[in-house]
């Protein structure tokens, strides 16, 4: 496996061994209007990047993996655990994801999420 080269004139925001930005891409609506269409669910909140694109759209991680994940209430600060949605999960293979579904309330929280890039593992030959 090869490092990604550092594209020109760019800057990346940190090497391997540290953390992301925040990303907060989908914003959950708390007003109802009328309808419920399942296939745009838009009272759930979901937030999930691969590689490539936090790679291309921070210049994150250029030459590491992604290795863990941290999630967060986007309007308090407050680690996700301690919010009130049920059933939230923050894991590296999906990302955030709050099924409004699940919840007492109209419709999930709005949370984000960043990513830790590890260093690559050198391999010998």
């Amino acid at each position: 496996r090869w490092p990604t080269p550092v594209p020109t004139g760019v800057t990346p925001i940190g090497g391997c061994n540290s953390w992301s930005h925040w990303v907060n891409d989908h914003h959950p609506s708390k007003v109802y209007d009328g309808t419920l269409d399942e296939k745009d669910k838009p009272y759930d909140d979901f937030e999930n990047k691969d590689l490539t694109s936090i790679q291309r759209e921070q210049k994150f991680c250029l030459t590491g993996e992604l290795g863990s994940v941290e999630c967060r209430d986007a309007e308090t600060g407050d680690d996700y655990l301690e919010t009130t949605d049920r059933n939230v999960t923050c894991n590296l293979n999906k990302g955030l994801v709050c099924d409004a579904a699940d919840q007492r309330t109209l419709g999930c929280r709005d949370y984000e999420i960043r990513y830790f890039c590890t260093c690559a593992k050198e391999t010998t030959v």
